[in-house]
């Protein structure tokens, strides 16, 4: 009986190690995005990003007034930190849902242009 417990043991070691697949990748990042920049859309619109050489970014969205003028949705803001690296000419984003966000980028000088052709948002470095 323990021979034939043996080998059901041996059996399943010997299936098991071709089944477990390494999916890491190499994590490839620009250092030409590592630091702060901001993005004033309008005088009520607020955005920043800092990326991190450690493949960690942090997002701000702020909705905001000054002076006499007044913006439609004051209280609005958003704050995430996500993990990001790069494919291409594009920054892919994986948020806590598990979902991901894939972006064009282009970095010239200190002038960081994010998003499609048709919503593209331009930030400057800090």
């Amino acid at each position: 009986m323990t021979k034939y417990f043996f080998l059901l043991i041996v059996q399943l070691f010997f299936f098991s190690v071709g089944c477990d697949k390494d999916t890491t990748q190499d994590i490839i990042l620009d250092s030409e995005l590592y630091g702060e920049w901001r993005s004033d859309i309008t005088i009520c619109d607020y955005y920043r990003r800092i990326f991190y050489d450690d493949g960690k970014c942090s997002f701000l969205y702020l909705n905001y007034w000054e002076g006499d003028v007044e913006c439609e949705h004051i209280d609005i803001s958003e704050y995430w930190i996500s993990d990001y690296w790069i494919e291409d000419d594009y920054i892919l984003f994986e948020h806590n849902d598990g979902s991901i966000e894939s972006l064009p980028y282009s970095v010239s000088g200190d002038e960081l242009i994010l998003g499609h052709s048709n919503e593209q948002y331009v930030y400057e470095r800090q």
